[in-house]
């Protein structure tokens, strides 16, 4: 059973070529540009139809020559259609190509920049490739990587959140979901632990030691006095009892 463009074009090919099945051939045209408008075969069998249609034409026109210039007509407006497609169709795959190049060209060069930790040019690179085709998950996931190595979980939430707001109708794997909530729950934790509560600290433990302080201070003349006091085996005022 044929479940894929390629093996659909090529049974109706054998049909048409090497058993001479044109009916069946038609058939598996049809469902190829049915069931996979978007495939490189969708063009191909588009025109071997067409070739059919062209065939069966002309053998008519030549069992009856008195069918007048209609046909004749219509089979002349249908080979220039022919043509056209032809030519459309190539320069389709000729631009999807170029595409595919180029795409393959920036993945490479994103990899190569990750691996080295230029972290700022792979962004730049990951954003070209998220132009050439936002359907794609995977640059949305590499740069969220970047911004979480750098600690800027609230970015790299908003890569996912970008992504779904492009492709409404993509639902999250869980795999997905599981990331978004752990950067949300980092970004949480960073967010508690901010700056102006290290100062608040810091100065509340800067308040206590200055409160310390005097009281310190005041205590140590007590404690000269008695080690100065130490000193002596008898009570100096006492001295002048002698």
């Amino acid at each position: 059973m044929e479940k894929t463009p390629l093996e659909l074009y090529e049974t109706a090919y054998k049909y048409q070529y090497h058993e001479n099945r044109i009916p069946e051939a038609v058939k598996y045209y049809e469902k190829l540009i049915t069931e996979f408008p978007d495939s490189n075969e969708c063009g191909y069998a588009a025109i071997q139809i067409q070739k059919i249609k062209a065939s069966d034409l002309a053998k008519k026109l030549k069992l009856n020559p008195k069918s007048g210039k209609g046909i004749l007509i219509f089979l002349t407006f249908l080979c220039i259609s022919m043509l056209v497609l032809t030519v459309g169709a190539g320069y389709y795959f000729y631009n999807e190509l170029k595409i595919n190049s180029l795409r393959d060209r920036l993945t490479a060069n994103i990899l190569s920049k990750i691996y080295s930790e230029e972290h700022d040019e792979a962004l730049r690179l990951l954003s070209e490739l998220k132009k050439l085709n936002n359907s794609e998950i995977t640059p949305f996931e590499l740069s969220a990587d970047i911004y979480r190595k750098k600690g800027n979980y609230q970015k790299a939430q908003s890569e996912y959140d970008t992504f779904f707001r492009l492709n409404p109708d993509r639902e999250p794997s869980p795999r997905e979901l599981d990331t978004m909530q752990k950067d949300a729950k980092a970004q949480s934790d960073n967010s508690t632990k901010s700056p102006s509560s290290r100062v608040s600290a810091l100065k509340k433990n800067s308040n206590t030691t200055s409160k310390k302080g005097p009281a310190q201070s005041r205590r140590s003349p007590e404690n000269q006095k008695s080690n100065t006091n130490s000193l002596y085996i008898v009570d100096p005022d006492s001295i002048s009892y002698f």
